[in-house]
């Protein structure tokens, strides 16, 4: 479901953010099935993307009334995807 150049397009901007230290490709993953099923979509209308999983310190599983996680890393998401959007509209 990962197309290359956006994986590409995702790890060069990454690796412009400090605050990204470890940055891994991981294209056999699909992730959840309502990922999986919005990209084949997108990708059959001649549409590219890829998943982004993003953070480390969580203190509990996803989906868990414990997760938690640093709010900072929100803010590099925020910078992370912003960027990502304007390499694509330029």
């Amino acid at each position: 479901v990962c197309d290359p150049e956006m994986m590409s397009l995702v790890r060069s901007v990454a690796e412009s953010i400090p605050y990204y230290t470890q940055i891994e490709d991981i294209c056999n993953m699909n992730g959840g099935e309502d990922y999986t099923i919005m990209m084949n979509k997108v990708q059959e209308n001649g549409g590219t993307g890829t998943m982004i999983i993003l953070g480390g310190s969580r203190k509990a599983p996803l989906h868990n009334s414990k997760m938690d996680f640093d709010e900072n890393e929100m803010v590099a998401a925020v910078e992370l995807v912003s960027k990502i959007i304007q390499k694509v509209l330029s």
